[in-house]
């Protein structure tokens, strides 16, 4: 997996909107198993929840 580091201007992304891609693509190739995410990531699933719930996303199976 490769992550752009900077945005279309050239200035460096925001930590947390990286973050929040890693997370959306490790829950993608995991078919959005949380509990395989959480592992892959070195994280507790209520993690996965809680940042989802801080960006105001929806996991498919709560919509």
């Amino acid at each position: 997996m490769t992550l752009d580091l900077l945005d279309s201007e050239g200035h460096v992304r925001r930590l947390s909107d990286i973050r929040a891609e890693v997370i959306d693509r490790v829950l993608v190739a995991n078919r959005w198993n949380i509990s395989a995410t959480a592992a892959a990531l070195g994280m507790g699933r209520s993690t996965i929840y809680r940042r989802y719930q801080a960006l105001k996303r929806q996991l498919p199976d709560e919509e």
